[in-house]
C-alpha cells in the first residue's frame, strides 16, 4: 500500500505526529477492509493500492495510480469503507 502525501502548509511537530497517526490508523482500517471484502484478490501484499493523502484536510482518496482492476474494485466498495 502506497500513500502519497499532498500538503501546501508547513506542519508543526505536533501536527505532523497527528497526521502520521492518521495515516497509520487508515492503513490498519484499510487492510482490515480489504481482507474482509476480498478486494485484495491478486494483490496479497496490498502493493497494488495507491492512495492520495491530502494532509491539510486529513482526507485520503483512492489514487488514479492504482492499477485496474484494483482501482475499480475498491472504488465500487469505497462507500462501505467510509461508512465503517
Amino acid at each position: 500500500m502506497k500513500i502519497n502525501w499532498h500538503s501546501d502548509t508547513k506542519l508543526s511537530s505536533n501536527e505532523l505526529d497527528n497526521r502520521i497517526q492518521f495515516e497509520f490508523d487508515f492503513r490498519q482500517k484499510m487492510t482490515r477492509f480489504l481482507v474482509r471484502n476480498s478486494i485484495f484478490d491478486g494483490c496479497e501484499d496490498f502493493a497494488c493500492y495507491v492512495f492520495d493523502y491530502f494532509v491539510d484536510d486529513k482526507t485520503i482518496v483512492i489514487s488514479a495510480d492504482t492499477p485496474e482492476p484494483f482501482y475499480s474494485n475498491l472504488k465500487n466498495k469505497w462507500h462501505l469503507f467510509n461508512a465503517e
